[in-house]
């Protein structure tokens, strides 16, 4: 009898591994933008402006048809009680809560900026703005309604005609992507530390003290405070991946695919 229980619990046991490394695949179209919150909640916008957001299991937690009917020009979810838009066409930001549902909504004061390329939330929920005009960065203060710092970029590193599809903080440094040639960080007032070739790409995120982004069929990883490298492929095709301590999240032409993963032990 004794002998019956071991291998019953040792079957039960292999079943549950079994579980665990068993992808999930959920339907998902015309995925244009993708993001993750830090409680590794995974966010999708559709070619028309329609928001979903999955749980790290894959359940459907919240959807959202934006107003705009058109993916905003940046999202960043990073606080899940304060999901964060930014619309260029329409020079507005606008908050979110948990939910999905519309805490505020601003239009940038034309004093703040003469082009605002790119708006982006600091971690004091104030306000980033990357200004095209002269390729300033300005943090806002909202209380306050005013500028608090407008220190002019080193663009050495940015192509001629600079296409700059996403700005970010995270952790005291800002980092701002040029699709033609790669990532720039600059500390919190504006000066550059380093830049990170990586023309071509769109997306990049953060895993801990590393930076990664996919570029064709390898999701690259940087470590922010010594540059080195490492690499994990990504199974073609995929268009996205966000990454997590416990799972990646494959976009793929007709559905998000989602797979554990274990972050390597330092």
């Amino acid at each position: 009898m004794r002998v019956c229980i071991l291998l019953l619990m040792w079957l039960a046991s292999f079943s549950v591994a079994g579980q665990e490394v068993r992808t999930r695949s959920i339907k998902l179209r015309q995925v244009v933008t993708v993001s993750v919150d830090r409680l590794g909640n995974f966010y999708a916008v559709s070619q028309t402006g329609r928001l979903s957001k999955y749980s790290p299991d894959g359940k459907l937690l919240a959807a959202k048809q934006l107003t705009e009917h058109e993916p905003p020009t940046l999202i960043e979810p990073w606080n899940p009680l304060r999901v964060f838009f930014y619309h260029r066409k329409t020079q507005q930001v606008a908050w979110f809560d948990y939910n999905l549902d519309e805490l505020s909504i601003l239009t940038l004061d034309p004093v703040w900026a003469v082009e605002p390329i790119l708006a982006c939330p600091t971690p004091d929920n104030n306000l980033w703005i990357l200004d095209g005009g002269d390729y300033s960065l300005k943090r806002i203060s909202l209380k306050g309604n005013a500028i608090v710092l407008d220190a002019p970029l080193d663009t050495t590193d940015f192509a001629p005609q600079p296409h700059v599809v996403q700005m970010r903080e995270y952790q005291n440094m800002m980092f701002i992507l040029d699709k033609k040639s790669g990532i720039s960080v600059f500390n919190n007032v504006g000066q550059k530390i380093f830049f990170l070739p990586a023309s071509g790409i769109s997306f990049f995120s953060f895993m801990g003290e590393e930076l990664y982004y996919l570029r064709q069929d390898e999701i690259v990883f940087v470590d922010l405070y010594t540059q080195e490298k490492r690499t994990l492929k990504a199974p073609p095709p995929v268009s996205a991946a966000v990454v997590t301590d416990e799972r990646i999240f494959y976009v793929r032409p007709r559905k998000l695919e989602i797979v554990p993963h274990t972050p390597p032990q330092n």
